[in-house]
């Protein structure tokens, strides 16, 4: 039997009577026939097991002397305690901010049990130089340290967010090349500590985190100099389920002592056991790797059989010197196994056999082609002449069928491809309608190859979402689905469900759009198809939640998305930076604009850079930038990026396409918000007529547009003129949203009910803001933005019917939301101001009215053109409030911008010309 052979079957043994009493033991063993010799080694092993459990015991006993557990708020030096995250032999960790007002920063404080004495108080200071020294990314480093007021040493470690890799691993669902890369990362940290002379000797899941993919070792607390002190062993500071034996046998250690932790660690993430093993377990498995991993159902148990096995085995030999030389080579038989050469773990059970199958595995394609050739030429020789005429003719009639097949498929994709600005060409209405006589053509043209028929439809789907019409593309994807796909193609499958899933998301069908989107995952999911697949569905399922209001939930999916998109080998660029746009939207929506922002443009800059400037991708990133960008208060900068994308658009779409509508729509937006509102009006208009064409009257595409026109117009005081085009929107909007509860329809409600308080028709201004309301509160639970403006409008309204009381209600809770808030859109929130400026009016507090309205000033005009006419309305509204009767020349001053955006019937123009005639 060989060493290793022996010494599997000693901790074999050792699992069966490791937890018995000692006297048991001996007797166990006698009894299952083990021989004398075994049964010898076995109870040497117990009783190092048991010796290296009372090293322990003065460490437990610390226990009864730990000092009081330190609050929140305590001070240790310039930090201050915020929690205890954990408590050891050492002493307790606490989580810390820096408070002394230079800079802020989050850490993670240990501090010493007073009563160790002066050794360990030694022990420490020696830690904290070793820290010090070790400067490594995948080692949490020393930020400070020093001693408590009562003499207690502490040291301030970099905080590490993350989670403990065997959970990392099980929770983002990591396969088994991504794991063993991962582990690889740590092997090659610790080598890098070792280097420096450091050994950790406490290494365990729980001392390994992983944050944002990479692994960072912590509490290097108990580590030894190598060399420094000769006589050091492994008594002291240890968790004894991932000790060596020589430590747990208190015998002096090595960087093989770490080794043997490191294959313990591999062990486990290899072959997760289904409940998480207590810390405080007596020893590790003993079988091998692979024989678990099979018994607990673990899908890649197969392939952990030979190498892996070996690596695991080589790690944790009982014998230092037969473990792995450092835990960089470790790393480096990893890196063999995914290279398919010899390892270093089994350089000595390898023979011929297993080396040849290594190079067989490297250099399959030619030794399949080999052996290929060798059968073709067994066939060719092998009655030749019989065969060689049916063979000549079938490869005939086989090339013969793929030609006809490659020229339908190059006739039909040429002509589709035509109209396609994904393949970068620049399409008219000509080439509409080319697209449309190869839709009408393509029954007919393939209907005996039902496969290439199908193809075909996909691709013509593709193009018909690219130009923006979403309806036409869920048609074809339908019928594409009908004809089924090859046998056992269940990623053909999954795109296509993936491709339905997301034109209803087109189509404003959002709960159906969420209900194929799940089971397009559960699909995949129960295919156990790749990583990219997997990312798809997820990435889908998270757009669509976005868009129905759900952002929570829609950004854990994202965020999910984006590790496996970024872990699977084949996922492109353009997929990624497609997941970082998602996760940009999901930001925006949470009023989150400034990660909001920095999400958009990575995406922004990996799209350009992937597909360029001119793709439709890239372009809607640019756009939702642009929109961000808006919402910050940076209208000038968003005004620049959408007429760069209304310019490319026109280039790509053609001059009349619904992409180009809903670019119009977007620039008249931020001109609108400029103040510039007849302006405004003619892009709305654009948008609507080019939509009305392609789209049809009772498009859902055209609520926006009708409500953004209505708002310019409710907006220059043409109220008249605004209300049957939000009627419009309005209804539109309720009738796509099929009876549920959306954010479209509720912001439709409390626009419409605006308007109409304008007019004074308040009890139906009331009746459509409760509307509104009652169902924003349904659809969003968290407060944002849209909250804060349902309730300003409320506020606007109670104002108009008389109700200040109401109005004050509605004002306080407004204050309470902008407090909530960090990012909000500069013109919401300076209307806080306004709203108390004429509350305050109405109540005959004229000091306080003026005060307000200047808060309200002061905002628009850090963000604002000076010109604006909410700025010309509000120092009009703040002269009423002054004692003193305005000058010509300030009236003059009002009346430029007033007089160019507004009618003539506005309140605004009104009094100020009643005010110009009075101080006539």
């Amino acid at each position: 039997m060989s060493a290793d052979a022996r010494w599997e079957q000693v901790r074999d043994l050792f699992d069966r009577v490791c937890d018995l009493p000692p006297p048991q033991q001996r007797a166990r063993l006698e009894a299952d026939g083990v021989a004398p010799d075994l049964v010898d080694e076995v109870l040497a092993l117990c009783n190092a097991d048991t010796v290296g459990a009372r090293v322990l015991g003065p460490v437990l006993g610390m226990l009864d002397t730990l000092a009081p557990e330190l609050p929140p708020g305590s001070r240790l030096g310039p930090w201050r305690i915020v929690s205890t995250l954990a408590e050891g032999g050492m002493g307790r960790v606490y989580l810390a901010d820096r408070d002394d007002g230079q800079y802020r920063q989050r850490v993670a404080i240990k501090l010493l049990r007073t009563t160790t004495g002066a050794d360990a108080e030694q022990y420490f200071l020696r830690e904290r130089q070793i820290l010090a020294d070790l400067q490594h990314p995948g080692i949490a480093r020393l930020v400070d340290g020093g001693v408590s007021e009562d003499g207690t040493p502490y040291l301030v470690m970099e905080y590490i967010d993350g989670q403990r890799i065997d959970v990392w691993c099980e929770s983002h669902r990591l396969d088994l090349p991504a794991r063993l890369r991962l582990f690889a990362d740590v092997c090659r940290t610790v080598q890098f500590a070792h280097a420096h002379l450091v050994l950790h000797c406490d290494l365990k899941p729980s001392n390994i985190l992983v944050r944002d993919g990479v692994p960072v070792l912590l509490d290097f607390g108990i580590a030894r100099l190598i060399g420094d002190v000769p006589e050091a062993h492994g008594a002291g500071y240890m968790t004894p389920r991932y000790a060596s034996p020589e430590q747990r046998a208190g015998q002096p250690m090595s960087t093989a002592s770490d080794i043997y932790s490191l294959g313990l660690i591999l062990d486990e993430l290899l072959a997760p056991s289904p409940a998480t093993p207590e810390p405080t377990a007596a020893v590790h498995a003993t079988r091998p790797t692979s024989a678990r991993a099979a018994r607990d159902g673990v899908r890649w148990a197969g392939r952990l059989r030979g190498d892996l096995d070996a690596i695991v085995r080589h790690a944790t030999a009982r014998e230092p010197a037969q473990r792995y030389a450092s835990a960089g080579l470790i790393a480096e038989d990893i890196e063999r196994w995914f290279g398919h050469f010899p390892l270093r773990a089994r350089a000595k059970a390898g023979g011929m056999l297993y080396r040849g199958s290594r190079l067989l595995r490297r250099r399959w394609p030619v030794a399949a082609f080999g052996v290929l050739m060798l059968l073709m030429a067994g066939v060719f020789t092998w009655r030749l002449v019989e065969q060689r005429d049916r063979a000549l003719a079938a490869e005939r009639i086989a090339l013969e069928q793929t030609a006809a097949a490659e020229q339908v498929i190059g006739f039909l994709t040429g002509i589709f491809e035509e109209a396609d600005p994904e393949a970068g060409a620049n399409p008219d209405i000509t080439a509409r309608e080319l697209l449309d006589r190869g839709r009408a053509q393509l029954g007919d043209a393939l209907a005996q190859q039902p496969q290439l028929r199908r193809r075909m439809l996909l691709v013509l789907g593709d193009i018909y979402d690219n130009i923006g019409l979403p309806a036409l593309a869920l048609d074809l994807f339908h019928e594409a689905g009908a004809l089924g796909v090859g046998s056992g193609d269940a990623v053909q499958a999954a795109a296509l469900q993936d491709r339905i899933a997301q034109s209803l998301l087109w189509n404003n069908r959002g709960a159906e759009a969420e209900t194929a989107a799940r089971a397009a995952l559960a699909y995949v999911q129960a295919n156990r198809l790749p990583a990219r697949v997997e990312g798809n569905a997820w990435n889908s399922l998270g757009m669509i939640l976005q868009d129905i209001g759900r952002q929570d939930e829609a950004r854990a999916a994202l965020e999910h998305a984006l590790v496996l998109r970024r872990s699977a080998p084949d996922a492109t660029p353009v997929e990624i930076s497609s997941t970082l746009h998602n996760l940009g939207m999901v930001a925006r929506e949470q009023d989150r604009l400034s990660d909001a922002e920095a999400l958009l443009q990575q995406s922004l800059a990996s799209k350009d850079a992937s597909v360029g400037e001119t793709h439709p991708r890239t372009l809607n990133t640019l756009t939702q930038l642009a929109r961000v960008q808006r919402e910050q208060g940076k209208l000038v900068d968003a005004e620049t990026n959408l007429r760069r994308v209304l310019d490319l658009r026109k280039q790509v779409h053609g001059f009349d396409s619904p992409r180009v509508a809903a670019s119009e729509n977007d620039l008249g937006s931020v001109v609108h918000d400029l103040g510039r509102f007849a302006e405004a009006a003619q892009h709305y208009q654009r948008a609507i007529e080019i939509d009305e064409k392609h789209l049809g009257r009772d498009s859902a595409e055209l609520a926006a547009p009708l409500n953004n026109l209505a708002s310019a117009w409710d907006d220059s005081g043409d109220y008249a003129r605004a209300v049957p085009l939000f009627e419009r929107s309005l209804a539109l909007r309720i009738a796509n949203a099929a009876g549920a509860d959306s954010p479209a329809v509720a912001r439709a409600h409390a626009n419409f009910a605006r308007v109409l308080s304008r007019l004074g028709r308040h009890d139906e201004a009331l009746a459509q803001w409760r509307l509104g309301n009652a169902m924003w509160a349904r659809v969003h639970t968290a407060p944002n933005s849209a909250h804060l403006i349902v309730a300003l409008n409320g506020g606007n309204i109670a104002l108009a019917r008389g109700d200040v009381a109401e109005a004050k209600r509605l004002l306080a809770q407004a204050r309470t939301l902008d407090a909530t808030l960090k990012e909000v859109f500069p013109l919401v929130r300076a209307n806080v101001d306004r709203l108390d400026g004429r509350i305050a009016q109405a109540e005959g507090r004229n000091a306080d009215a003026a005060a307000a309205f200047d808060r309200f000033i002061a905002v628009m005009q850090e963000t604002f053109p000076a010109d604006h006419p909410f700025l010309a309305e509000a120092r009009l509204e703040r002269l009423d409030v002054d004692a003193r009767t305005p000058t010509p020349a300030q009236l003059d001053a009002l009346a430029g911008p007033l007089e160019r955006e507004l009618v003539a019937t506005h309140p605004a123009r009104v009094r100020l010309g009643e005010l110009r005639r009075s101080a006539g």
